[in-house]
């Protein structure tokens, strides 16, 4: 095996860098639960994940624990110590976790940080950068200095 050759699933994996990428067969619908892991994409009912960087997550009941998602869509999305860039689900418990665009219907938080929070309805500690007013004025003071420096260069 050279330099560029890491172990894989499936025998060795040739090129400069190595994803980590396996393929699952499991039957649509399934559970899938990961440890110690990086993937790309994930799809599947229920996923379980424990220290996992994954891209992408979708699911009916998703859990991340000590793990970092860029995208997690479900129904039930429950968070323990992870952090995710976009976090939507119609229910979502987080607990020490750090989301940018945290969305969805009922959120219960416990020591989360979040820059911009959508929800029905927030129980708990949620930090957020930007509330509604906050982002009303943010967004105005952007249009009003923009305005200014358009005028300035006339």
């Amino acid at each position: 095996m050279t330099d560029t050759e890491r172990p894989h699933l499936g025998g060795a994996h040739k090129g400069d860098r190595w994803d980590g990428a396996y393929e699952f067969s499991q039957p649509s619908g399934s559970q899938l639960e990961l440890r110690e892991f990086s993937v790309r994409s994930l799809d599947a009912q229920q996923v379980t994940a424990e220290r996992v960087a994954v891209g992408r997550v979708r699911g009916g009941t998703v859990t991340l624990d000590q793990s970092a998602s860029a995208v997690t869509l479900a129904k039930d999305a429950r968070l323990d110590r992870s952090a995710a860039v976009l976090l939507t689900g119609a229910k979502i418990s987080a607990e020490r976790a750090g989301v940018q665009w945290l969305i969805g219907g009922l959120v219960q938080a416990k020591q989360v940080f979040a820059i911009t929070v959508i929800a029905a309805k927030v129980e708990g500690q949620v930090k957020c950068l930007f509330d509604a007013k906050g982002a009303f004025a943010f967004g105005a003071g952007l249009a009003l200095m923009g305005g200014l420096l358009r005028a300035l260069r006339r």
